[in-house]
């Protein structure tokens, strides 16, 4: 269960979204956002986690709000196509973020443009790379991929 609910910060500058999901599903997502928040200082592909917190049951996350998905963008365009300097400042975005995810050692696995979205406000431009990942930890040992499973 995932329960998504929208807040605006008294200033109206800051928008977060509170999401809620069991303690082992949450833990790992938590993890990877906190190793790569730090790429990219203020062009950062990835939501930033303003507060976090856990119960008995379940972690909540509390992360800044991003705009509408690449999927949904696209879905309005005439003939439902960007234009080529769209589509290209997008994709180098996109890349950008999975090069990032890729020097922590980690694959997304679900690389679609409806996981990717643009910021809000003065981060508008910038391409983020959220929600539904299924990620592997590959470790390269004598030519072997080693995967890290948050559990078997």
């Amino acid at each position: 269960m995932q329960i998504v609910l929208k807040y605006f910060y008294r200033n109206e500058k800051l928008k977060i979204g509170i999401k809620k999901k069991r303690k082992y599903e949450r833990r790992y997502k938590i993890a990877i956002l906190k190793l790569v928040s730090n790429e990219r200082a203020e062009k950062s592909h990835f939501t930033k986690i303003v507060d976090r917190g856990k119960k008995e049951k379940y972690f909540f996350l509390v992360m800044q709000l991003v705009g509408k998905s690449l999927a949904d963008l696209k879905s309005v365009r005439p003939h439902k196509i960007f234009s080529l300097s769209t589509g290209i400042g997008s994709a180098i975005q996109c890349l950008e973020a999975i090069e990032d995810l890729h020097k922590h050692g980690f694959i997304h696995r679900d690389i679609k443009p409806a996981n990717y979205a643009i910021g809000l406000g003065d981060q508008m431009r910038v391409v983020s790379a959220f929600s539904a990942f299924f990620k592997r930890h590959i470790i390269m040992k004598y030519f072997a991929l080693l995967m890290k499973r948050l559990r078997c």
